[in-house]
């Protein structure tokens, strides 16, 4: 009689737990929070105008990987978004970019993809290097060739954190 008891309750546990994983349909796992978030999100372009004379600022928030912000814009538009990746990328690729060793960055940009993923570049046009953060992870860095790269970004405003 009692193994009887604990197979009905082992039977009605399973069929409990069968139907519980069913009500999202067939198939259908519960979506996370971070699917939901990132189906609304529109991949954007952050471009940040940096301090690198004032040195990384560890200890201090509202900073772009540790440098100063003095300035922001978001650019929205696709096409605007897609230039200005091609000249970010023509710049890495360039084959005469020279890099020094100052490391004393003035620029960031910060693309926001569809799926919530981030990409982060940090630039110092002076020594012509940069940094790859992927999710605000270090990821890499390289040269950068300096020229058409700095004619596609539109000016930033002044002190808009």
């Amino acid at each position: 009689m009692r193994l009887q008891s604990i197979h009905l309750l082992s039977g009605l546990l399973l069929m409990l737990c069968s139907l519980t994983a069913c009500q999202n349909g067939p198939g259908r796992p519960a979506a996370t929070s971070n699917e939901v978030t990132s189906a609304s999100m529109k991949p954007t372009i952050t471009l940040y105008r940096l301090d690198g004379d004032a040195g990384r600022q560890p200890d201090v928030e509202d900073t772009f990987h540790e440098w100063d912000i003095l300035g922001t814009r978001i650019i929205t538009d696709p096409d605007r978004q897609q230039d200005m990746m091609t000249d970010l990328q023509a710049g890495i690729d360039d084959p005469d970019a020279r890099q020094m060793r100052c490391f004393i960055p003035r620029h960031g940009i910060r693309r926001q993809q569809e799926n919530g993923q981030t990409l982060d570049y940090v630039i110092c046009f002076q020594c012509g290097s940069y940094h790859l953060y992927r999710n605000d992870e270090r990821a890499g860095g390289g040269t950068i060739g300096p020229v058409d790269f700095l004619r596609s970004f539109p000016r930033t405003d002044k002190h808009t954190r």
